[in-house]
């Protein structure tokens, strides 16, 4: 899915990542993002590449607009997002 910028001349992929981990509100941040990718909003991206440093993977979302949903107070997505901004 690409979003037009206010500019108009630019095409921005629209990413999610979900913080999916073992806590209860993961499994709901999963399955939002899954919706997300399923109807269309947004293609839907693992944390754990980003984590285990996978760069080619890494690159391909770098421009991209990203939403994390983090599944627990921890905020493990978010600074696990840190790493590659």
């Amino acid at each position: 899915m690409r979003k037009k910028t206010c500019s108009g001349n630019e095409n921005i992929p629209k990413t999610v990542f979900a913080g999916s981990g073992a806590a209860d509100l993961g499994q709901i941040s999963d399955m939002v993002a899954r919706k997300m990718h399923q109807n269309g909003d947004r293609q839907m991206k693992c944390l754990a590449f980003v984590g285990a440093g996978i760069e080619n993977m890494i690159n391909s979302v770098k421009d991209s607009e990203m939403l994390i949903i983090d599944g627990c107070p921890l905020d493990c997505g978010k600074l696990t997002m840190e790493k590659i901004t």
